[in-house]
C-alpha cells in the first residue's frame, strides 16, 4: 500500500498563494517502511507541492532526511520545494542538508537542492549551498545542485521552466 504524500511547513500552495520573507531552520524527517508516490506530491523544507504559487524572500536551513523502500511512480524531494508547477521562485536559499536513503526498488526520485522537480516553473537569483546526499539502492534517481529535473516533453508543450541567475556553491 502507497500514500500520495506532500509534506513540508506547508503541504501544498496552489494559486495565487504567496509564500515569502521568512526564514526556516531546524528539521524534517521522513521516515517510513511504506514506498513514496510522488505523482502529485512531494517532499521540502517550505512546501511539498508550489502549484501556481509565488516564493520570494524565503531563506532554509532545514535539515531533510528521507528513508524509505522505494518510490511508486516518481518521488519529488527538494531542499525548498519537492515539486513546482507554474511557480515562482525569487532571491530563495537553501543552506541545510538533504538526505534520502533508499532500498529495494522503484521508477525514480528527484531531488534537488532548491526543487526535485521544476515543471513549468521560474527560478531566479535562488542558491543553494546546502548538501545532498542520496543513497539510492536500485532506484534511479535525478539529482541536481539547484533541480533534480527541469520540466519534460509535456511540460515544454504548455511553456518552459526558466533558471535565471542562479548558482549551486553546495
Amino acid at each position: 500500500m502507497s500514500a500520495t504524500l506532500t509534506l513540508g511547513l506547508f503541504g501544498y500552495a496552489g494559486s495565487g498563494a504567496a509564500l515569502k520573507n521568512f526564514t526556516l531552520d531546524g528539521g524534517v524527517t521522513l521516515t517510513t517502511s511504506q514506498q513514496i508516490a510522488g505523482a502529485a506530491g512531494g517532499i521540502g523544507s517550505v512546501v511539498g507541492h508550489a502549484n501556481g504559487a509565488t516564493i520570494t524572500d524565503v531563506q532554509s536551513s532545514v535539515s531533510v532526511t528521507v528513508s524509505a523502500p522505494s518510490t511508486k511512480n516518481v518521488g519529488y524531494v527538494g531542499g525548498l520545494a519537492g515539486m513546482t508547477t507554474k511557480a515562482t521562485l525569487l532571491r530563495c536559499g537553501y543552506s541545510g542538508t538533504l538526505t534520502l536513503t533508499l532500498t529495494g526498488s522503484g521508477n525514480g526520485i528527484h531531488a534537488g537542492g532548491i526543487v526535485g522537480k521544476a515543471a513549468q516553473s521560474k527560478l531566479e537569483q535562488c542558491c543553494n549551498s546546502g548538501s545532498i546526499d542520496v543513497t539510492p539502492g536500485s532506484i534511479t534517481c535525478y539529482v541536481g545542485g539547484l533541480v533534480g529535473s527541469v520540466g519534460s516533453g509535456s511540460d515544454a508543450a504548455n511553456g518552459p521552466s526558466y533558471i535565471v541567475d542562479s548558482y549551486n556553491s553546495g
